[in-house]
């Protein structure tokens, strides 16, 4: 996988024109309330509540689309539909796919703001 499927670098390069001196902390932002909604989506699995599952893979899949990880919101939405279908199955899996992927995508948002 190429680091353009980790990250829109073109969606990238124009939020860090409109963002200006913010884009740091907007980044920053974005990995601090990512890691909430990791640990949020955790319990949600965790305790079968497949509602919440869809609520955070949802409000996670548009902040992953919004810093321009796309790949990253892709995997949102299919634990978002999961979640409205009431069907947990390979939710699991998934988790453990969009983890792998944010931490790709974290480190890559570092490297922006470094």
């Amino acid at each position: 996988m190429t680091e353009l499927q980790h990250l829109d670098l073109d969606a990238l390069s124009e939020l860090k024109d409109v963002m200006e001196d913010e884009f740091q902390s907007l980044i920053e932002t974005f990995i601090v309330d990512a890691e909430r909604k990791l640990a949020a989506f955790r319990v949600a699995i965790d305790s079968g509540n497949a509602d919440e599952v869809g609520k955070v893979s949802h409000s996670f899949k548009g902040s992953c689309s919004n810093i321009g990880a796309p790949y990253l919101s892709s995997l949102c939405k299919q634990t978002e539909d999961k979640g409205r279908e009431n069907d947990l199955s390979g939710v699991e899996s998934l988790y453990s796919g969009i983890e792998s992927e944010y931490l790709i995508v974290k480190e890559l948002l570092i490297e922006q703001i470094n």
